[in-house]
């Protein structure tokens, strides 16, 4: 009876199916939406050590990612521009949080680039909000998506942001506003959007602050529960 799609590029992707414009039949638009309570303040909890236990160096610029290690998500093309990056600076480490079936590759890329002391494949974690307040730097590196929740909950957590310019994410990443957006599949491009970033943090705060106002103003978890409910409402039967 009701359809949502939690971008408006999948609002628009549901509305152009014929039988959709046959019966008149339009989606609603419920973007996806974090506890935001997780980030209202900031962790108190020793960084430094945090890193170490990570196996981090304790002078390392640290980048991040957090996701599924499947194709979409495009690793394969941020351990391309890891080794760009590393080459460069050789005290930026890349940390890459999550499971899945590319993880197998990604270590042995790693390994070929001569970069494996450089990536740190992390596993599943239930730990993010640490893991966040230990990064220099968060990159979304997809190739495809619907509406990224890790990139609203690294924008929450206030980390300046690099993100590949796809269907879901360009309406959470504003290019030079909230982030950085560069083009997906394209590690030189991303690499050197890293290392832009790495040597102008003021300006990546600065972002990152806007973004984290951006998204505690339209991404709260409970304002959507209640449109959720609304539309609930209305389709129940009258008592």
């Amino acid at each position: 009876d009701r359809e949502l799609g939690v971008s408006q590029r999948v609002v628009d992707i549901l509305d152009r199916r014929p039988l959709a414009r046959l019966f008149r039949r339009r989606a609603l638009l419920a973007y996806n939406a974090i506890d935001l309570n997780r980030f209202a303040r900031t962790v108190s909890f020793d960084a430094q050590r945090k890193r170490t236990t990570l196996g981090l160096p304790s002078a390392a610029r640290v980048v991040g990612s957090i996701g599924r290690l499947s194709a979409q998500k495009g690793y394969r093309c941020l351990v391309q521009a890891a080794a760009a990056v590393v080459a460069r600076q050789p005290d930026v480490h890349f940390v890459i949080v999550g499971a899945g079936e590319e993880a197998e590759t990604l270590q042995q890329q790693a390994i070929a680039a001569g970069i494996a002391g450089h990536i740190h494949l992390l596993g599943a974690r239930e730990d993010v909000e640490e893991l966040f307040a230990c990064m220099e730097l968060f990159v979304s590196s997809s190739l495809w998506e619907g509406l990224p929740t890790v990139l609203l909950e690294a924008m929450a957590a206030g980390v300046p942001v690099i993100a590949t310019r796809v269907s879901g994410t360009i309406e959470l990443v504003e290019n030079g506003i909230t982030g950085v957006l560069v083009a997906p599949g394209d590690p030189q491009q991303l690499a050197t959007a890293i290392l832009a970033a790495l040597v102008q943090p003021a300006s990546g705060q600065a972002m990152a602050a806007r973004a984290r106002e951006f998204v505690f103003a339209r991404f709260d978890i409970a304002a959507v529960a209640r449109q959720h409910e609304a539309i609930y409402q209305e389709l129940a039967p009258p008592q």
